[in-house]
Order: C-alpha cells, then sequence, then structure tokens
C-alpha cells in the first residue's frame, strides 16, 4: 500500500491528462481503493485487527493518493470511501514523527476539500511535537522530526514558527544526511516548497 501511494503521489505531480501516466495513476488508484477495508482502513492490517505504525503511515499515504487522484479528476470513489479512510486517520496511534506528519498532512488537506476535520485533531499532532524527543543525539532533532514540524506548522497558518523552522531547514547539509529517512526529505522539500520567499 505504501509504496503504490508514493508512485500514485509521484505521478499525480503530473496530473491526469498524459494519456501514458494517466493510465497508470488511474489503475493505481483503483489497486489502493480494492485495498480499502470496511472500516475504511487501507491494506491487510484493517483485515486483521492488528495495525502497526508502519500500516498508519501506509494508509494516510493511500488517503492522500485518493484525495489528490479525486481532486484531479479521477472517478469510481465515493466520498463515502474517502470520508471513511479520513475518520480511521483521526484514530491513528502518534507512535513516530514521520506518522505524525503524514496524518496531519492527509488531514489537512481533507479539511481543505470540505471535508470535516476537528481542530483538536490537527492540535493534537503538533502537541506531540511539542512534548516529544527529538529523535536525534543529543539536542539535534533528526530530519524527519525537524521537516515533519516544520510542515505541520506551516500547514496549520503558524506562520512565525514555520519561519524560523525553514531556516533551520535551509542549515542542513543534504551531502552529509543523504542516508537518512527518505520520508524526511520528503518532508523537508514539501516545506521548503511552501515556505520560499521566508525572510
Amino acid at each position: 500500500v505504501g509504496t503504490t501511494s508514493l508512485a500514485m503521489l509521484a505521478f499525480l505531480g503530473h496530473g491526469l491528462a498524459d494519456p501514458g501516466r494517466g493510465a497508470i495513476v488511474r489503475r493505481g488508484l483503483e489497486s489502493l481503493a480494492r485495498q480499502q477495508c470496511g472500516d475504511g482502513y487501507f491494506g491487510p492490517a484493517g483485515r486483521q485487527g492488528g495495525v502497526s505504525a508502519r500500516n498508519d503511515l501506509h494508509h494516510a499515504l493511500a488517503t492522500q493518493a485518493l484525495l489528490e487522484g479525486v481532486v484531479m479528476g479521477a472517478e469510481g470513489f465515493t466520498r463515502s470511501d474517502l470520508e471513511r479512510a479520513v475518520r480511521r486517520l483521526e484514530s491513528t496511534e502518534l507512535a513516530d514523527a514521520a506518522v505524525v506528519t503524514q496524518t496531519g498532512l492527509t488531514l489537512l488537506m481533507a479539511r481543505n476539500l470540505g471535508f470535516a476535520v476537528p481542530e483538536a485533531q490537527v492540535a493534537r499532532r503538533l502537541a506531540w511535537f511539542d512534548a516529544a524527543p527529538k529523535g536525534g543525539p543529543a539536542a539535534t532533532p533528526t530530519l524527519v522530526y525537524q521537516a515533519g514540524r516544520t510542515l505541520l506548522e506551516e500547514l496549520s497558518g503558524r506562520r512565525p514558527e514555520a519561519v524560523a523552522m525553514v531556516h533551520g531547514l535551509l542549515e542542513r547539509r543534504p551531502d552529509t544526511e543523504l542516508s537518512g529517512d527518505p520520508l524526511g526529505w520528503l518532508f523537508a522539500s514539501q516545506a521548503l516548497v511552501r515556505g520560499k520567499g521566508v525572510n
């Protein structure tokens, strides 16, 4: 589920108009939709009753991919299917910075698309960053922690805090951190794109 979702998000960046890419995206989204369980969860964990942090991350990625696909005109997905997926995000256990960031990002996207997402869900994720250890040695936050927090601060409208965090991301050295978590780089690039033009 997670790999397919990431691939679909990359292809969705080019839209659905290109006949070759559009067909790939439609097949990928249909594959994700077939893996949605009755409770809204994407993947086998919903069927087996056991949920892990990795599966929660994959569920959030699949939900984001389907939301973006529908915005771009993909058909065959009902609003109730998407609502069940969004509701399922609200009960996610906030296990680590990647899960907190991706579920928060997907919930904020859903809210922007007109889905009812309680403000408490966003606040819960921001509070996690306030209370959580930074995940790195001494006081140095890991990239996924710093980038994830920056992204959620930006998207939730906390501009002053986000500006300082974007500057912190710009000071990191990609050449020394290339072996880090790829999700950290994904969140960092999204945060930097959204934070362009900061002073």
